[in-house]
């Protein structure tokens, strides 16, 4: 049986999102049996640092990541955007999800730091992405437009990720999540895309 891991949760770093403490976190964790975990905090790397320390000090595996905020341009000001998971899944991976944040500020700063399929095609390699939850461009645009124009987000993930690209179902029996993961499935279905299943950890209960 492959090893079960957590890889969407926020930290302290997701200030209102999440209220545990990274030490705290990667405590609890390892006391539940874990092999590894994850940080993914919102549209931020800073805590990699102090999520490194804190995994090897309690010896488990640490999964460098981000809850990215997506817009299809980022030169664009306009209010609104879409989260995106990504994970970094080698050294490649860590250097590439370094720049697509820095570059998120840099340039794409509107609100929030904000990346798009240009940096995504650009600095790709070494990441797995996962559509998100509800407020993925994925599920949102199945919701608001419709099957056709959320599968053509879905191929375009799929051709710059390829296999390191997964649908995401996060379901707190919340009606929106019931209609939006209903496409979603069908979407996987349709272009040969795993699902992964997830919960939004917020809290100091991982289990």
């Amino acid at each position: 049986m492959a090893e079960f891991v957590h890889i969407h949760v926020h930290t302290e770093y997701s200030p209102l999102d999440a209220p545990i403490a990274l030490e705290n976190l990667v405590k609890k964790s390892k006391a539940l049996g874990y092999k590894s975990v994850s940080m993914t905090d919102h549209g931020t790397i800073s805590g990699w640092v102090k999520f490194a320390l804190a995994c090897k000090k309690h010896e488990i595996r640490p999964i460098f990541g981000v809850e990215a905020y997506f817009v299809e341009n980022r030169l664009e000001r306009k209010r609104g955007n879409h989260h995106l998971i990504l994970l970094a899944k080698n050294d490649q991976g860590i250097k590439n999800l370094g720049r697509l944040t820095e570059q998120a500020n840099v340039d794409g700063f509107y609100y929030s730091p904000r990346m798009d399929w240009e940096l995504l095609e650009k600095y790709h390699e070494g990441i797995i992405a996962t559509s998100a939850c509800v407020s993925g461009i994925v599920p949102e645009t199945y919701m608001e437009s419709g099957y056709e124009p959320a599968m053509r987000h879905a191929g375009r993930f799929k051709e710059i990720f390829g296999d390191d690209f997964y649908l995401e179902v996060q379901y707190h029996n919340l009606e929106v999540e019931k209609k939006a993961y209903e496409g979603v499935a069908k979407i996987a279905a349709a272009l040969g895309i795993k699902i992964v299943g997830t919960k939004d950890r917020k809290s100091t209960r991982l289990n």
